[in-house]
This record gives structure tokens, sequence and C-alpha cells, in this order.
């Protein structure tokens, strides 16, 4: 999550996280063909009578311990949460308008909001009573307000609350507090330190060794070795609020204790050990220990020969090749030495390939603090140098932004096992080959390196799309980064090439694309003017290819400002103004604006003329590149929910207000979420017993007809394409395998996802099994999440969730595409994970997901792909699996409540991606997998020349659904046409030569032959394939 959220990292998570993604099959009772009637469907409007059976939307509401019903206030949005376990709220939802406070003063519109809700505090005079003791602000732009209550100045132990302020709007309290009063309130200090002191040593007895610590001692603990406050501390025996003295104790330095001891008895009201030993303090576990010290430097060679001083960690004796000395490094988080949060680590991949399943990594150690392996040495050395170039030049933290670990693997092979002639970054580490015909291990070059890290950078900033000029955008960035990290010149790969490949000595040359050649048939050579420019569909459409024409932009711009403002302006531009679609004008645009922000006219200038020179023309000036942000028409058709039934099992159909109109609309027990058409008439599932399930709509009458229309029993779910015309479904077996039929092609293809690296032909790796998918509008990509892992030998594997892109098919010429495959993000921070994904229903670049931080932190994000903007939607107490409404201005997700699951809606703003303050409420009860659809008709394509109708549109069969007998027409139609039956499994029932006319042709179908259910009937003659679906009763 770029620009605040999603960032670049190694992410180790717990499969388990994304188990949760599977429903319970509840058993599966009947797959027998049946026609059914929608009540009223054909006439659905917001002023029709409720039938009795409908449930209206209602707002969130939780039981009371007293009145089992929300307590009705004057602020009808503020609603507390309560549990049998607690005598007051476990938080306080409710976002209240404080539009008459400076929204810039954080500290009264927290006071202002608890003043409100003074009356479910239980506490008067809240100003008196809390104080703040922090205040921050997340990457999601939420501030976190933490307050410590207190009475006269005391504070009372365990009470702390957090006010949380969204879009300077206080909307969420949590913690603990005490509504109650202390008995004893005076300050009487009846004990002193002695005294204190003397009862704990002899509780303490002869169990803990007990001394003195000295000076050293003292600053290796950061604290005394006595500490004592005094604190209101509520007795357990009689609820009071009792004045004690809290103390903390080292015995000794593997020793921590917390006492509480009443300040007018002496009695010990409550005591504990205050170091966490995680096993009943006695044993260590493997991994537990988290130690900040370790960190240790040596100096060793690289693979040129040079000495490089390289920062390392000393874990129990032992040398790892981890630098833990930089300001990321989060020793609170890590468990070292497997498990490490922001440092700079290489590890072996041992001569594995990340497309084998037999890939593992394993830790690189030193007994001594020698290092003799040199292609070890200069990888870490590369990442270690990276790392510092963006700290010190954009004050970058990590290649993340975010301090996030810097991974390199060497000795990476490829499949087969040879050499691997090539580097790359997966999204997730950088993986280094040692070379084979046309390079020297690569690991020797530190631009080689600085290359591909930085592609980490370009993913968390403009996520540029690695395809076509954007593409190129994405190498080029890549391409001038890495030379600015080695800056000695130009050119970049004349480290490790070798000349009898590349005659120039280099891989590229910035300063001179051709690098010697004369044409795309000499390597190294690349065009340098857009008349030159590659426009095939090799390499991604170019990508690596077409690099030169902005590479040589940015030579022409650096020697005419200088390296240094000429970074500072690219860095600008990429984190600014350049969005995933971005282009060649769009990059000219950026770069001027970026020069015009930062230094002034003169540098706007010399970024115009340096385009120019590559015949980057157009757009000049200063403001905003394209967005690429085009949407589709609004489908012109009812709002309606199908949703599963958590108590009867069964499907349900609904409105988009809350009114029930078919329960039970299925009574096929499903495995997996049901995917709609656009025009709401198709509608496809897997069942409890893992077939494929089709249910046809026809909207004029209301009639429907279920049918299965894959009865192998190995499937785990499934999707239809916005059009109808396809479907993707996956297996149960937990494989790398999206499974689709094409109904006009008549056939299935099976496509492998892997993830991409950034070598054209290179995978990462193949991930472990695909789980959500939908398709895009135009039926060429699927969207879908899928879990990963890379094995490791010394210690947890290395698991992370994510979502990608396929392209399954060609719209141009009818037929499958080649597989390619593109990520939303590259990566995501330490323990997390992403899931779910959806489309917005009009603008194919807004998606929405769900979110989740560890085992219990769960949000609905959305996501615009072009701007890279990312927002929190929602705080969930579990996986939501959202979907939009038919305008895109509402949510409907599964909302986990402490009673069950409710599908609950919401409303976002104008970009789709922000929530409207108070708009969440209940929408259907003991429900969930909502999927909101539309029963229109609309265009799917968002160029205007192609929304003319094809053939198949001018094409009418009538009447449809019919009983068997039916009329072919169409303008467009003449002559002799082959006409085939097809059912839904592919398999041809019918064929006859027929003579059609424009003014149609009558066909008579054997209903002995042909059973009633869901069918493709295909024209076909040497110029013409036309397709129509019939459903037959």
């Amino acid at each position: 999550m770029k620009k605040g959220l999603i960032i670049l990292f190694v992410t180790f998570f717990s499969t388990a996280l994304f188990s949760q993604f599977k429903k319970t099959a509840i058993e599966f009772t009947s797959n027998t063909p049946r026609f059914e009637t929608i009540d009223d469907v054909t006439n659905i409007k917001e002023d029709n009578p409720k039938i009795e059976s409908s449930t209206v939307a209602s707002n969130f509401s939780f039981k009371s311990i007293e009145k089992n019903q929300i307590e009705k206030n004057n602020f009808n949005n503020i609603q507390p949460i309560w549990t049998d376990e607690r005598e007051i709220p476990l938080a306080i939802y409710g976002s209240l308008n404080l539009e008459w406070i400076n929204e810039n003063d954080i500290e009264e519109l927290t006071f202002a909001y608890l003043e409100i809700i003074e009356k479910y505090l239980g506490v008067e005079n809240v100003r008196d009573r809390f104080f703040i003791i922090s205040t921050q602000e997340d990457d999601l732009g939420i501030t976190h307000v933490k307050l410590k209550q207190h009475y006269k100045g005391i504070p009372i132990y365990g009470g702390e609350i957090i006010v949380h302020i969204r879009n300077n709007k206080p909307y969420f309290l949590n913690g603990y507090w005490y509504p109650e009063i202390p008995t004893r309130f005076n300050k009487i200090n009846l004990r002193n330190n002695v005294d204190l002191k003397n009862i704990i040593t002899k509780d303490l007895g002869d169990n803990i060794s007990f001394r003195s610590l000295n000076t050293f001692e003292k600053e290796f603990l950061n604290t005394e070795q006595w500490e004592f406050e005094q604190v209101y501390y509520k007795n357990k025996e009689n609820g009071d609020l009792s004045l004690c003295w809290n103390v903390r104790v080292h015995p000794n330095l593997g020793e921590e204790w917390q006492y509480f001891i009443d300040d007018e008895t002496g009695n010990i009201e409550h005591k504990y050990q205050g170091i966490c030993k995680l096993h009943d303090h006695e044993k260590k576990l493997k991994g537990e220990t988290m130690d900040p010290t370790g960190g240790e430097t040596a100096w060793a060679t690289g693979l040129l020969g040079e000495t490089h001083e390289i920062n390392v960690y000393n874990h129990s004796g032992s040398y790892f090749l981890m630098d833990v000395s930089r300001g990321m490094y989060n020793s609170s988080q890590s468990q070292m030495p497997n498990d490490p949060v922001g440092v700079i680590w290489t590890l072996d991949a041992q001569n594995s390939s990340p497309e084998n399943n037999d890939f593992n990594v394993e830790h690189i150690q030193s007994v001594n603090n020698s290092w003799n392996d040199k292609i070890s040495v200069s990888a870490h050395f590369n990442a270690q140098q990276a790392y510092e170039y963006y700290k010190n030049t954009f004050n970058r933290n990590s290649i993340n932004g975010l301090g996030g670990n810097i991974i390199s693997l060497i000795n990476v092979t490829e499949s087969d096992g040879t050499h691997m002639d090539n580097a790359f970054w997966s999204g997730k580490a950088m993986f280094y080959g040692n070379g084979n015909e046309a390079f020297s291990p690569l690991a020797g070059s530190l631009d080689v390196a600085g290359h591909e890290m930085t592609h980490g950078v370009i993913s968390n900033e403009a996520n540029l799309e690695y395809y076509g000029e954007s593409g190129a955008i994405n190498e080029s960035f890549a391409d001038v980064f890495g030379c600015m990290i080695d800056r000695d010149d130009w050119k970049l790969g004349e480290d490790v090439v070798f000349t009898s490949v590349f005659p120039s000595g280099a891989l590229r040359n910035v300063s001179n694309p051709h690098n010697g050649g004369f044409s795309l048939n000499d390597n190294g050579y690349q065009p340098a003017h857009v008349n030159e420019q590659y426009l095939g569909q090799e390499d991604n459409a170019g990508v690596h290819i077409n690099s030169g024409i902005p590479n040589y932009a940015f030579y022409k711009f650096a020697t005419a400002v200088g390296k240094d403002k000429a970074e500072q302006v690219y860095y600008k531009a990429l984190t600014s103004y350049l969005t995933k679609s971005s282009r060649f004008v769009d990059l000219r645009v950026a770069i001027e604006q970026a020069a015009y922000d930062l230094y002034g006219s003169q540098e706007k200038d010399a970024a115009a003329n340096a385009f120019d020179a590559v015949g980057i023309t157009g757009g000049s000036g200063t403001g905003e590149p394209n967005d690429y942000q085009d949407d589709l028409q609004i489908n012109p058709g009812n709002d309606l929910i199908l949703y599963y039934d958590e108590v009867s099992g069964n499907l349900v159909l609904g409105t988009g207000d809350g009114t029930v109109i078919q329960d039970p609309f299925s009574t096929t027990q499903i495995l997996s979420k049901p995917s709609i058409s656009d025009n709401g008439s198709e509608i496809v599932f897997v069942s409890q017993d893992r077939q494929i399930h089709y249910i046809f709509i026809d909207w004029s009458t209301g009639q429907y007809e279920e049918s299965i229309i894959q009865n192998e029993t190995i499937w785990r779910n499934v999707v239809v394409s916005k059009d109808g015309w396809r479907i993707a479904a996956i297996t149960e077996s937990l494989d790398n395998l999206i499974h689709v039929f094409d109904f006009g092609l008549n056939s299935w293809n099976i496509f492998e996802i892997y993830n991409p690296s950034t070598v054209n032909g290179v995978s990462a790796g193949d991930v472990d099994f695909v789980d959500v998918m939908e398709f895009n509008y135009t039926g060429e990509w699927i969207m879908y999440d899928s879990q990963n892992t890379i094995k490791s030998d010394f210690g947890n594997d290395i698991e992370y969730w994510d979502i990608g892109f396929v392209n399954v098919y060609n719209n141009n010429n009818g037929n499958f595409s080649d597989g390619l495959i593109q990520k939303l993000f590259s990566g995501l921070p330490e323990n997390t994970s992403i899931g779910n994904p959806t489309f917005s229903k009009n603008s194919p670049y807004i998606v929405a997901f769900d979110y989740l931080v560890g085992d219990f932190e769960y949000y609905l994000i959305g996501s615009n792909l072009e701007t890279g903007d990312v927002s929190q939607i929602y705080e969930s107490l579990g996986l939501t699996y959202p979907n939009y409404s038919r305008l895109d201005d509402q949510l409907i997700f599964d909302y986990s409540g402490f009673f069950g699951t409710d599908i609950g809606i919401l409303g976002v703003g104008d970009n789709k991606i922000s929530y409207v303050p108070n708009s969440d409420k209940i929408l259907y009860q003991n429900a969930s997998w909502g999927t909101w659809f539309s029963n229109g008709v609309r265009s799917l394509s968002l160029s205007d020349e192609l929304k003319m109708l094809n053939i198949s549109e001018t094409v009418v069969v009538h009447p449809n659904p019919s009983q068997g007998k039916l009329r072919i027409s169409g303008s467009e139609l003449s002559g002799k046409y082959k006409t085939v039956l097809i059912d839904m499994m592919g398999q041809e029932l019918f064929s006859q030569e027929v003579e059609i006319q424009p003014y149609g042709y009558e066909l008579n179908l054997d209903r002995n032959e042909i059973g009633p259910g869901s069918y493709f009937l295909v024209l076909k003659n040497k110029n013409q394939i036309i397709t129509k679906k019939l459903l037959i009763f």
C-alpha cells in the first residue's frame, strides 16, 4: 500500500491467517435442475410495498448487560459495545463532527469528544480525570490519542483509553477506565522507601538472588534498581480503588518484579514477575530471545577485489550476514536471528531456483567473523549502499520507506539447475544469479543491484505497470537510480558483462542508448529517440528496449542541471506525479512539474529541452499528467443483493435497501461465494459437493433456472466474467492453476500462476495456491489473491499473501492470452496480509480488499490503482468480503459482531475509497457473502469507438427463454451457416446446416433429445462465428 500503507517487504505470515477465507461447508442437499420465479422481480421500485419477509436496514446494535439493547441518547450515532465481563463498555463507536473546533487542535477535539460521551464513560469532569500521554498519526492518516486516568494528580493504575480520530473527527474509543472515585484519596504517604524495600525483600526471601547493581549494570537496565510510584489500585476483594505504591525492582540483571503495596496497611495487594520469559518463567523456547545488541563490523573482500567494511550480527558467538546497525532495526519486534525486523539481510539460496518446489534459503554464517565468500560480501555491501543512498539522498527509510527488511539472496539458479545469467527483484527480495554465458556473478555490480532494488521503491510509489511505455518508464527509473547509486559513470553492468556478448563493455549506457550497436539485433542496443521506438509485443511490449528513450532524456537533463538536482527531480516525480498507467508524455509533464516545484522555471525549461531531444513532445508546461481514470456507464438496472443466509444455509435475494424478495433463492448448500455477470442474468458458484452450479435468470419474466455445468467433484471456487462468456475455476487441490473456460471457443485453458520478476521470462517462484478471483470488466484479466512461500532451512518459512492480475484472454484476436501476470502491490508490512479483492462497479481502477494485521486487526481498504492512493475505509472485527453498490457510493461487507456475522453497509466518498462518517449500519442480519448486482444492460467498454454493437449483438434469438421452437434473425445474417447447440459443459448436442436470411429462420429443437437448461447457440460460416445464449424451459 503505497502512499503510507502498502509497502515493500518480505512478509512473515501464518498460513492460518487466510484459512478464515473459506466458510465451513454445510451438508449438500440437492443438485437437480429446477425452475423458479422471483417474486416481483420484474418491477422492483423504491416505492413498492415491502413484503412481510423483508429485513429492514438497521443501525449496528449490541446487547447491553441490563437492557439487551443499545441505550438511547441524544447522539444516536454513539454506540457503546457491552460485554458480560465488564461493567463499562468494551468500546464506544460513533463519529462526531465537532466542526466548531480547530481541526489541528487534537487536544480540544479529544476532550470535547470525551465530554459528549461522559454518560457512557461514567466519569464526570473528564478534563480533570484524564491527561494525554501520547499522540500518534499512523500511515493511514488516523490519529491515536492515548490518555491516562488519574484522580487529583495520582494515576489510577490500568486506567488508559485511546481516542481515535479520522478526518478530524473522533470516531472510536477503546481501553479501560474506572468510573468510581477512590475511597481514600489523601496523599497519606505512610510508607517510605525503606519500609517498602523491607516488605519486598522479605517477601522475595531466599528464592531470589538479590544484590546491589553497579553503574554499568544500571546502564544496561536503562533504569534504576528500585522505582517507586504512588497509584490508585483496585482492591481485588472489596473492589475499592486503594492508595498503593507500585514498586518495580530488579533483584539482579535477570529478574524484574512488580509490587502493589497498600499505603495504609502495608499489605501486598498484588505482585508479578516483570520479565516475560514466555514459558512458565523457567524455560526458553527456540527463537525467543530479542537481543538489541550483537551488531558488529568486519572487513571483507568482494568480487572485484575491493575491501569493504560490512555490518554483521553476533548471536551467541555465531556471526550472521545481517546488518542491525541502522535506525530502522526494531529489536522489540525481532526474534533473532530467524525473524528480524528492520535489517539488511543476505541469505544463501544454495544453488536452487525459486521456480522449483525445493527452493530453500539458509543463513550465511561465520564462526570467527571472517568472510571469505566474495559473492555474499558483494551482495551484502550492495544492499548497504542502496540503503545509504536512499536514506542520505531522500531521507527514505529503507526500500519500502518504512524500515522494511532489505533481503538479498545469492546462488540462485535456473529451474534446470544451471547458473542463472541474471539478477532480479521479485517484489520481496533481491535475487542474484552467478552468471553463465553473458555475465560473471551479478552481485559484483553495484549499479545492477541498485537498479533492481529501485524496482522496490518504484512499486511502493507510482507502482508503474510493467508493460508498454509504463513499463519502460519503470525500467528507466531503475536505470537512472542505479546509475546514481553507482554514480562514477553512465553505464550499467560494466563490472559483470562479458565483452564477447556485450562488445561495448556495458549492459546499457544511459548516455548512449545505442551502446555501440546499430539495431535491436545487437546486444545492449536501445532506441534513443521515439522515431526508433519498438512497437512489438516482445519484452512486455518493450519495457527494457524502450527504456533507452527516457534514459537518454535523463542524461540530457542531468548534464544540464547536474546529477544532484536531476535525481531530486526524478524522485519527486516518482513520488508525487506519476501513476500506474503513466506514459512517456506523462513522464515529461511529471518531470517538468517536479523541476518547477523544486527549483523553478530554468530547470523546468531544461527538462522540456531534454524531452524534446528524444522526441517526447506535447504536454509541455506544468500541471497534472493524464490520470487514465475513465469510468463505465452506470448499469441502469435495479439494486439487488444476493447473499448467504447463515441460519438456513440458503441463498437469498434482496435489494439494496434491505428488502428480501426471494427466500430461498436457492437451497443448494454453497462452498464458494457466488459470482454474478454484469447484467445479473448469470450466477455461478461451487456447491458443498464441489460441483459447479449455474443459475440463469430471465429478468423479463422473473423466471430462473439452476443447473450443474461441471459435475466433476473437484472444484473449490468459480467466477463468471462480467459479460458471461467466460468462467474461471480453481480446484480443491490447493494449487497455483486457474482453469478458464470460454463458451465462445468452447474450450478450457489452464493458467499457471507465478510470481513475476523484473526480468522478462524469469519467475520469482510459484505461488502456493489461489483463493479469491474476479474478472475485470473487459473479461481479459482475472484479479486474484494467493498464498506464497519461500522455504527456509533455518527457521520459519517466509510466507506472504498478495493480490495479482493474470491476463487470460485477448479481445483483439478473440483467443486465450499468454498468461502475463502483474501484481497489485509488491509487498506488505511485517505480519500483514491482503485478500478478498473486488472491483468497483463503474471505475475499473478502483478496488477494495481486506487488510489483516497480525491475527486480530482487520481493515477494509480501498485503493486507486492509477494514483496509488490507499485509504482505510473501515475497521472491522473480521474479514469483510467487500462489494461495491451499483452507483459505487456504498459498500456492503461482512460484519463480524459478538453474536455472529451480518451484512453491513456503509457509504463511501466521491473518491470511492474513503469512509462517509456515520453511514455504517446493518443491512441483513445473520448473513454473509453479499454480492451487489444489477439487472440492466450497458456497454462494458471504456472506449467510445468500441461501444458499437458487434455482430452477435445484432442477431436476435426469439423467444428466449424458449420451449424449443425459435426464430433467428439479424440484419448482418446472410447465407449458409452451420448451427450448433452446446450445453454448459461444452458438449455438442445438435448440429445442422441452414440457410439464413436477414428476415430470419425458424429452428425447431427436438425436446426428446434436449432437456431444460442453459445452452449456447453457435452460427458458423467461413467469415463469422456468432454465439448466443439460450435458455430452454
